[in-house]
């Protein structure tokens, strides 16, 4: 089952809920457009302030500019080698999976709660359509396609007007 996008309310229920490291990781998605993945490969040393990142799964190269609060928070809790390492080893990152199932324990108690529709499928995904959507909205499809690194405007368009789908 594809990931839903969720609006800013229910994203903040979804941040507060989340292991602090988790948090930080998933707000670089949604500040960003980037993967979960990518966003995991972080290193350490390779760490500025804005710095270029190659997106695994496409191969393209992207320049982020990280938001000041956010590259500081990032700074403070980098580990010796990843910025995000794993629980039990420093030199290995930590897990996409491990992020996904702090946002499905999340997710589970605000379904519960009322304040995410029992439609709503969220994940690390969740984050990147919540990117577009504001972009989308500050600055047009353009500017989407540009956050998430599209080349097909196409494709774009279902990121970019996910919040219609909800």
């Amino acid at each position: 089952m594809r990931t839903t996008y969720a609006d800013r309310a229910q994203m903040s229920h979804v941040l507060a809920a989340l292991m602090p490291e988790n948090r930080v990781i998933v707000r670089v998605c949604m500040a960003t457009g980037l993967r979960v993945s990518d966003v995991l490969q972080l290193r350490t040393a390779d760490l500025k302030r804005r710095q270029t990142v190659r997106e695994s799964k496409t191969g393209k190269t992207r320049r982020i500019q990280w938001p000041a609060e956010l590259y500081e928070e990032m700074e403070r809790g980098a580990g010796k080698y990843w910025v995000f390492e794993g629980r039990t080893d420093p030199k290995k990152h930590r897990q996409r999976q491990t992020v996904w199932r702090d946002i499905k324990r999340a997710e589970a108690v605000f379904k519960r709660s009322g304040a995410l529709s029992k439609k709503q499928n969220l994940g690390t995904h969740s984050a990147r359509k919540f990117a577009a959507v504001n972009a989308y909205h500050k600055g047009g499809l353009d500017a989407a396609q540009r956050l998430l690194n599209h080349s097909d405007p196409l494709i774009t368009r279902l990121y970019a007007l996910a919040d219609l789908e909800v």
